[in-house]
């Protein structure tokens, strides 16, 4: 079965069109190059808009995983982190990665995991070092000793 375009004017065959109900063929009467054209084009005089509801989907989506995970709200990481100078609570570095996305990625919530009690903001090395030792502080102080061993 084929259909014409409304905007190429091509008879193009049905599955050429998107799939869009309240149409009686159920299928958009633009076919999907038309479609994706308009919304690159769209997307270009746009951009101001849509990374600004990017940026507020990603700061409610953060507050909100905050508050799940840690019950954290994202204003109170904001003051944990302004306390600790916007740095890692133990390397002092700022974490600036990107996320893999352009984004960049903000420091960890550091938790007891018993408790749930908030012990500080880390980067993701820090962290997943932490992490590595089994949050243990006589498997770190081992570890130190073995570094400073092996360097004098």
């Amino acid at each position: 079965m084929k259909k014409i375009c409304r905007v190429c004017n091509k008879e193009l065959l049905l599955e050429s069109f998107g799939v869009l109900n309240g149409f009686p063929d159920g299928r958009n009467p633009r076919c999907k190059l038309c479609v994706n054209r308009y919304m690159a084009s769209w997307r270009l005089e746009h951009l101001d808009v849509i990374r600004e509801r990017d940026r507020n989907r990603w700061q409610k989506r953060r507050d909100t995983t905050l508050r799940r995970k840690y019950g954290l709200g994202i204003e109170e990481f904001n003051e944990i982190l302004k306390n600790q100078g916007g740095v890692c609570a133990i390397c002092g570095r700022v974490e600036s990665g990107s996320n893999g996305w352009g984004r960049y990625e903000n420091l960890h919530v550091d938790h007891v995991s018993e408790s749930g009690a908030i012990r500080g903001l880390l980067c993701f090395h820090c962290n997943t070092g932490i992490g590595h030792f089994n949050h243990d502080p006589d498997v770190l102080r081992i570890a130190i000793t073995y570094l400073e061993a092996s360097m004098a």
